[in-house]
């Protein structure tokens, strides 16, 4: 019963290999709108630890118990730090009907205990981390997670402002939005290491985020003619019988800062941090990948059924064959066969079948079959001796 989990275990802790991320996206959004910020981290973006910086790592959580426990399952091969950019990698679109919905959810109040404290809006970290995969667990190519916050009346009121372009200097502050430490499981699911984060000595460990919405506007010099329109550039002048006109293009896209701390050296002090920690599970080696690939619960799967097919085919005869060959007093199962055989050799198709009917009854009910093939004491006919 406890095979699969001690071996799993013993693969992980002793053969277990790094599991490396290859490419890790992060996004930002409002819950239920599109994403607003994009950033794909790839290549020299994702970089493993040294040792001599785990060490530093342990010793900023040598009070908290649960993080040391927590730590002391990984080595510094287990550590990557992924670098996140300030800009966001893709242009915000969006439409006006959409962006006027924001504005209204942002502008709702939210009641709690009968205290408005909220505006009902939730702030949504997304991260998804691909590994590389083997042949036998390609399910599990990909792990994601999210970190939701519940925005406060001046988290709702900034983020309302910089939709509505009050200002181009305007930005969001949003506290404690995005986990510094991040586990990717061996399964398709990621999740912030809440036993690091959430001790009281480290709660600058989650970072507090600085949004803002940068915008670009480039005027285009236009030549139309009857058919066909074309940008022109620098001194270059439209050619005769063409129409010359300039066009305005806006693109937008969002930036961040985030401020904590990744380690608890110096809990009074924040710094400026564009770095996500990965803490990602070891995996099994390639040679083991047939059998751990699918985790514990396919190794379980593997033998309950294997267990059960080869204890099947043990016992699925063993009934059949006590039921049908170790009878104990056979006498009259005999008899009635001779019978059988004795009625078809006289043609008398009848009582044939009357007694063919009563063998196949018997074999068809067991406990008749018992009842017939007991086994009874031997009582011997005491012959009566006539005296003259």
């Amino acid at each position: 019963m406890w095979f699969p989990l001690a071996f799993m275990s013993i693969v992980q802790t002793v053969a277990g290999i790094a599991n490396a991320p290859k490419e890790v996206k992060v996004s930002l959004s409002l819950e239920g709108f599109s994403e607003i910020f994009t950033d794909y981290s790839v290549g020299k973006n994702l970089r493993k630890w040294e040792e001599e910086e785990f060490k530093d790592l342990n010793k900023g959580f040598i009070e908290n118990l649960g993080a040391q426990q927590m730590l002391s399952r990984y080595d510094h091969g287990d550590l990557f730090s992924v670098k996140v950019n300030k800009n966001s990698d893709t242009i915000w679109s969006i439409t006006e009907p959409q962006r006027q919905n924001m504005i209204n959810l942002l502008s709702q109040r939210s009641e709690i205990n009968n205290q408005t404290t909220s505006c009902g809006a939730w702030f949504v970290f997304d991260y998804r981390i691909r590994r590389n995969p083997n042949q036998y667990n390609k399910l599990y190519e990909f792990a994601s997670g999210e970190a939701k916050h519940l925005l406060s009346l001046e988290e709702c009121d900034d983020f309302k402002a910089v939709l509505e372009g009050e200002s181009p200097n305007l930005n969001v502050t949003i506290n404690k939005a995005i986990p510094h430490y991040i586990r990717a499981l061996n399964t398709d699911t990621a999740r912030e290491m809440t036993g690091i984060l959430n001790a009281d000595i480290n709660t600058k460990l989650w970072a507090n985020l600085t949004l803002s919405l940068q915008r670009k506007v480039t005027v285009l010099r236009v030549c139309e003619s009857a058919t066909d329109a074309y940008k022109i550039n620098g001194v270059e002048s439209c050619q005769p019988g063409e129409t010359e006109h300039t066009t305005v293009k806006e693109e937008k896209w969002w930036s961040m800062t985030t401020l904590g701390k990744l380690i608890p050296t110096d809990p009074e002090s924040d710094d400026l941090v564009d770095e996500l920690i990965i803490i990602s599970d070891k995996t099994g080696p390639e040679s083991l990948a047939w059998l751990t690939g699918y985790g514990v619960i396919g190794l379980y799967l593997s033998v309950v059924l294997l267990a059960g097919r080869y204890t099947r085919a043990i016992f699925q005869y063993d009934g059949a064959y006590i039921m049908f060959h170790e009878y104990p007093n056979v006498d009259e199962l005999l008899q009635l066969c001779s019978d059988i055989y004795l009625v078809r050799e006289l043609k008398e198709w009848k009582l044939e079948e009357d007694l063919m009917a009563k063998l196949i009854y018997l074999y068809r009910s067991p406990e008749t079959m018992l009842r017939v093939t007991k086994l009874r004491p031997y009582k011997p006919k005491l012959k009566q001796i006539k005296q003259d």
